[in-house]
């Protein structure tokens, strides 16, 4: 794993060794260059104005980026970039997921058509929407209804995938505790603090992680729950209009029924209306979930990213320049602060997201207790219309119609009750956040403690002297929450240049 920031321009403001180690360019060469100094020439134009896109509306982004390193060997990356005080933040690991290979074939697509747009003399808006549409039905046809979809999905699989492949081998992302290289580091102490407060922060976060997937299937399942019933509730209209036509030409003897029928018509337009709104709380509830799902598994990532960090500057070495080096160190420690902001800030809005759907499950159960009620009051038009319809002597085919509106009700009376039994498991897997969220913050605390306490920290160097504390830390709330939003920027962006 590695990471880089950047200002709101794309230029580089800091990255750690293993993204220079990966990218083949010393860190001095990166630091100041745009980050467009690593992209790779088979990346669509396309892929890159989506990004900015996100990032300028001040939302988080995932993708599989392709890059170039600077002997000109490419290296894959699933990419989680989001916006930061400074500017963006990118966080990178490599892909592992059956998406890669479909990924690669889908951008040589955009690219081919980016490509036959340019030889035409088409702008570059035309050329990269004309690119973008092949994007949109690549989604559409692997069955996500967007790209918000596609990447939730992505970023939770790769993980998966990774921490499959990192179990097979017997590895560990990080160490349980952290060694450092020198002792006698004036900065050991924050360093431990960090990341001991980040590897419990980390636990607590990672328990409502690993419930990712049964968020993922419930989401999943209460979705399609919800078209079923609103099929079965159109039906109920379509047999109250058949009914209300064949009465009528039973003419008198057929009023009775007729009245039965413009009754199950009333009921089934209340129906219709209510479940109208039911799926429209469950779209937003399935929003709602995904963005959950995304925030746990993006706050997973860049716990892993501090901890993974912290162990990489506690194992440096000594610099032949004390001074370089306690610069050098100085705004590698800034770097931890922005980490831990970035973490603080996603991990707020997933909890928070958690607390709302407790609010949105709550008013879906009381919607679906109204259409049960609804459904009790078709079952005695049913019975009512079973029995009328057998006193009379030309009222077979009501019969038939009746009974089968009977076998529809109770096929949704089983609709609906699944569709609490999903909505109280959502509800108790939801419940768990608070008491988690509780240890979360207490922890975000001890972090933003532990990063401004290296601010005081003065080094020791030879003669005598000490090198500076650490300048530029900013503060957090006691979630982290930075007090800047970031607002979209009316920015010109050159897509053909930009890079993740």
């Amino acid at each position: 794993m590695f990471f880089s920031t950047t200002d709101r321009r794309g230029v580089i403001l800091a990255g750690n060794d293993v993204f220079a180690r990966v990218s083949g360019y010393p860190r001095d060469e990166l630091i100041g260059a745009r980050h467009n100094i690593i992209r790779h020439p088979d990346m669509p134009r396309a892929v890159f104005r989506l990004v900015w896109d996100y990032l300028l509306r001040g939302q988080p982004v995932a993708g599989l980026v392709k890059n170039m390193a600077q002997d000109g060997q490419f290296y894959w990356v699933v990419a989680f970039l989001m916006p930061v005080p400074a500017g963006f933040l990118s966080l990178r690991f490599k892909p592992s997921s059956p998406f890669l290979g479909v990924v690669e074939g889908l951008y040589r697509d955009m690219l081919a058509c980016e490509g036959e747009c340019e030889a035409r003399g088409d702008d570059g808006t035309t050329t990269m929407d004309a690119s973008s549409a092949l994007l949109v039905r690549a989604l559409a046809a692997a069955g996500f209804d967007g790209y918000d979809a596609f990447m939730c999905t992505l970023l939770r699989e790769e993980l998966k995938c990774r921490d499959a492949g990192i179990a097979d081998v017997g590895g560990r992302l990080f160490p349980r505790t952290l060694t450092l290289a020198d002792d006698g580091d004036a900065w050991g102490p924050g360093l431990q603090r960090i990341f001991a407060s980040n590897l419990r922060a980390y636990e607590q976060a990672n328990g409502l992680y690993v419930r990712l997937d049964d968020f993922a299937e419930l989401s999943g399942r209460l979705a399609g729950k919800s078209g079923r019933v609103v099929e079965m509730t159109d039906e109920f209209g379509f047999i109250a209009v058949n009914a209300s036509l064949r009465s009528r030409r039973l003419g008198h003897e057929g009023r009775s029924l007729g009245v039965l029928a413009a009754h199950l018509a009333g009921e089934s337009k209340r129906t219709r209306l209510l479940m109208a709104g039911l799926s429209t709380q469950i779209a937003g509830i399935s929003t709602r979930l995904r963005d959950v799902m995304f925030r746990l598994a993006a706050a997973r990532l860049q716990l892993e990213m501090v901890l993974m960090f912290a162990t990489e500057l506690a194992q440096g070495g000594a610099e032949s320049d004390p001074l370089a080096a306690d610069a050098d160190a100085r705004q590698r420690h800034a770097m931890i602060g922005e980490l831990q902001g970035a973490f603080a800030d996603t991990i707020e809005f997933a909890v928070r997201s958690l607390r709302d759907l407790d609010h949105d499950l709550a008013t879906l159960g009381g919607n679906a207790a109204e259409l049960k009620r609804i459904i009790h009051t078709l079952q005695f038009v049913q019975m009512g219309g079973l029995i009328e319809a057998n006193r009379l002597q030309h009222a077979r085919s009501f019969s038939a119609m009746f009974a089968d509106l009977r076998d529809r009700i109770e096929r949704t009376k089983v609709e609906l009750l699944d569709l609490n039994a999903i909505s109280a498991r959502l509800g108790l897997l939801a419940g768990e956040a608070p008491r988690a969220a509780e240890h979360i913050a207490a922890d975000v605390e001890e972090m933003r403690r532990a990063v401004a306490s290296l601010a005081g920290v003065r080094r020791r160097v030879p003669g005598g002297g000490a090198a500076q504390g650490l300048d530029g830390v900013e503060g957090t709330s006691m979630f982290g929450i930075h007090e800047e939003r970031y607002a979209a920027a009316g920015a010109c962006v050159d897509y053909g240049h930009a890079s993740s």
